[in-house]
């Protein structure tokens, strides 16, 4: 089966802004947290917000008491004048998420009803936007929810119309048309979100794709419902699914190809989740050698089996770039520490695995007794390979193994206030991108340098370079799919700090930097004739990085697939490099 996932999946700007703003609240205030009503409309996320001990107000209830130190964040669909009042009168500390297109309504509500207008807001009746938004209009707002309802409005002299910024833009069009038609003189404002017409115009095109269609999000989402809607209009088969657990994998199986699309306020790991679970289906006795032969390719991956045999090609490559003999110990201390390590980490942290990659949970879940004997004797193993080359590359990996192990380990107690904050080594900012990178680096680099107690040259630091770039480019590139799963963990990795786009344009400049230092290190004799020949790795990544922006590979095991790739691509050019007759040392 092919699948096929919208680029515009996932949360709208303006509901990340919101997660965004409740999610640092809670990793970051003291007081008692709440939203005003349900942040978003999906009952996934305010479960996990709730397991964050944040709470929901009634809008009809009563807020929390002056006393408790209470954080009300409105939520991102806005609220009323009066009811914005009536929080801020309360006393609690206020932070408004209301998302800024919703912003930009409701001042031209506010412009025009000042202006002795009535507004007629094109939406569903009792929808929490709407609601807010009748509070901007004033007693004369109206709504409009269908085409009919037209025909009913009163007669009006001035007239301002505006949407809900999740309407359907093709009935926001309709109902505009007969509007015009009843009232002349209207002002029309098409307040419609960019990225809701966008995510309805590419749902429209992927269901003409594709032969059947799944859309994911909460069952109370009003855009959510519009995407299934547009979706079934195509006449092509579409499934609306909360989760995963709701799909009907035996009718899905009859499909080459299934498009996947998410509304506004569908958290990540829900829409991955999905994608995990149709990555295995093949369908047809036929194919049932594809299917096998996936399902091998899944559990080396998951399992971090994959990851390991990718740091030991990478150990390879470099020793060879550095004039060393790659012996079976150097390539086994890399891949036994890489692949101990990822299981450690996984099991350490299963909070961020739950919401980064829940099809990797519930394969730990699954394989757990397994998976930690295999961690066990890896670690073991590296440690033994080190201890056989010396005893500096034995004390190093044995350092590494340390930090490792106590990198999630809260090394002050929360009463103290620790070194600007910070209680563990994973509360420094970007500490797990530049932590996985330096790793990597010393087991595939400096063990084999200190062991083979060669000097240190030009191509040692090409290496050098080379190495800790390629790991941290995978590592941060990871950091960008999980960013919601660490956001909610509260760890700050580069995509937090710098955003996402900022972060993109860094791994650009790190790719082409290690592109130009490979061009020029063989012409100036740092290096030997394999660095030429590991620009095609380098020109890898710049792949992989395009496809992942592109969103033709963006979530499950296909992206660590060809992501870990690179590095199993790279000890491949050093072998052929040396197969062709270059084995000298430098």
């Amino acid at each position: 089966m092919r699948i096929k996932l919208a680029k515009t999946a996932g949360f709208c700007p303006g509901v990340r802004r919101a997660m965004n703003l409740i999610l640092e609240a809670a990793n970051k205030e003291k007081g008692p947290l709440y939203t005003y009503g349900p942040l978003i409309h999906n009952p996934q996320a305010i479960e996990m917000l709730a397991s964050k001990g944040v709470r929901v107000i009634d809008p009809k209830g009563d807020l929390p008491p002056e006393d408790e130190g209470a954080y009300i964040i409105i939520r991102s669909h806005g609220v009323a004048p009066r009811e914005r009042h009536r929080i801020q009168a309360s006393g609690a500390r206020v932070g408004d998420a209301t998302c800024p297109r919703v912003s930009r309504v409701q001042s031209i509500i506010k412009k025009h009803v000042r202006e002795g207008y009535t507004t007629i807001i094109i939406g569903d009746r009792g929808h929490s936007e709407v609601t807010g938004l009748l509070g901007y209009a004033g007693a004369g707002g109206l709504v409009v929810e269908r085409l009919d309802d037209v025909a009913g409005l009163p007669e009006l002299e001035k007239v301002c119309v505006v949407a809900q910024t999740t309407q359907d833009q093709n009935a926001f069009r309709e109902i505009v048309r007969a509007i015009k038609n009843k009232f002349p003189g209207a002002l029309i404002f098409h307040t419609i979100c960019d990225s809701t017409s966008q995510r309805q115009v590419e749902a429209q095109q992927l269901a003409g794709e594709v032969n059947a269609m799944i859309v994911v999000g909460g069952r109370n989402s009003a855009n959510t419902r519009r995407l299934a809607k547009i979706c079934r209009r195509t006449g092509t088969p579409t499934y609306y699914v909360e989760t995963a657990d709701e799909l009907d994998l035996p009718a899905l199986t009859v499909y080459a190809t299934v498009g996947v699309t998410a509304g506004a306020s569908t958290p990540n790991w829900l829409i991955q989740e999905v994608v995990d679970r149709l990555e295995g289906l093949w369908g047809g006795e036929r194919r049932r050698w594809l299917r096998f032969l996936w399902d091998q390719i899944t559990y080396l991956v998951k399992s971090n089996i994959y990851v390991g045999l990718g740091a030991a090609s990478l150990s390879y490559a470099t020793c060879r770039l550095q004039g060393i003999v790659p012996g079976l110990r150097f390539v086994m201390v890399a891949g036994f520490y890489v692949f101990a390590m990822h299981i450690l980490n996984h099991f350490t942290d299963w909070t961020a695995v739950k919401f980064s990659e829940p099809a990797r949970l519930e394969f730990y879940n699954r394989h757990k007794k397994l998976l930690i004997l295999l961690g066990g004797l890896s670690a073991l193993g590296a440690l033994t390979s080190a201890l056989t080359l010396g005893t500096w590359p034995f004390m190093l990996i044995l350092a590494m193994s340390f930090l490792g192990v106590v990198y999630r380990i809260r090394i002050l107690p929360q009463r103290w206030p620790g070194p600007l904050g910070y209680h563990s080594l994973k509360d420094i900012p970007a500490s797990k991108d530049l932590a996985l990178a330096f790793a990597w680096t010393i087991v595939a680099v400096i063990t084999p340098l200190l062991a083979s107690e060669v000097p240190f040259t030009a191509a040692t630091g090409v290496a050098l370079l080379f190495t800790f770039t390629m790991a941290f480019i995978r590592s941060v590139l990871f950091s960008i799919k999980e960013i919601q799963g660490d956001q909610i963990v509260g760890r700050e990795t580069l995509p937090i700090l710098t955003g996402i786009k900022n972060t993109k344009t860094i791994l650009v400049a790190l790719t082409a930097l290690l592109a130009v230092v490979l061009i020029i290190s063989g012409p100036l004799g740092w290096t030997s004739g394999l660095s030429s020949y590991l620009l095609a790795g380098v020109l890898y990544t710049a792949l992989y990085l395009y496809l992942y922006h592109r969103r033709i590979i963006s979530q499950g095991t296909t992206v660590e697939l060809v992501v870990d790739g690179a590095f199993i691509f790279c000890g491949a050019l050093a072998y052929l490099w040396y197969l062709t007759g270059n084995s000298t040392p430098l």
